[in-house]
């Protein structure tokens, strides 16, 4: 998901716990197993704008890279120790 996401993609994705919480707002979440959900949103889902796209790569850029990562694992041993 965060590849696509930060490619500026269209993301539909199942609902599923895995999916939930990494970048909620620029999913479009369907419900697990039920084709018919699937179906509504393929439907009337609507292209994504540039302005979207930049904000999906910017989130993906800014939430989920090496020095992020780093400082937040750092964070969870400082409080740890």
């Amino acid at each position: 998901l965060l590849e696509a996401l930060s490619y500026g993609c269209k993301i539909v994705a199942s609902d599923i716990a895995d999916n939930k919480g990494i970048a909620d707002d620029h999913i479009v979440f369907f419900e697990h197993g039920n084709i018919e959900s699937l179906h509504q949103i393929l439907k009337t889902i609507a292209p994504l704008t540039n302005e979207i796209k930049q904000e999906q790569i910017n989130f993906v850029k800014n939430n989920y890279n090496w020095q992020s990562i780093v400082k937040k694992t750092e964070s969870v041993y400082r409080k740890v120790i």
